[in-house]
């Protein structure tokens, strides 16, 4: 690891680890998903979007994947918390079309750039 990319990774992991799984921010977010997706996301979508693949990056507990589950054909979920992923794994579990990542936080790695 070069030293930019140690760089990357010490950043990436001080913005990363308040978001574990003690945090109580999720619960809170989890209550205004609704309104949010209602008053403020999804009238900014044009109806074409291509939703194929589908990818909700830095994930949480999922609050936003569960909405992107309602367009999505296929959706990879990452996160730089691996506590998220497995929190996202149970939440999703019979879902067939989901993929999850745990990611370092400062590209796509492991995503297949077609």
């Amino acid at each position: 690891m070069d030293y930019r990319s140690s760089s990357l990774e010490h950043l990436a992991r001080y913005s990363g680890d308040p978001w574990g799984p003690q945090s109580a921010y999720y619960a809170k977010a989890e209550e205004q998903m609704k309104w949010c997706w209602d008053h403020l996301i999804g009238p900014f979508l044009p109806d074409d979007i291509n939703y194929e693949d589908t990818l909700d990056l830095a994930a949480g507990h999922g609050r936003n994947s569960e909405y992107l589950l309602k367009f999505a054909q296929r959706l990879t979920i990452m996160d730089i918390q691996s506590s998220n992923i497995e929190f996202c794994r149970s939440r999703f579990a019979a879902q067939e079309n989901v993929t999850y990542h745990v990611c370092n936080g400062y590209d796509l790695q492991p995503i297949d750039r077609k």
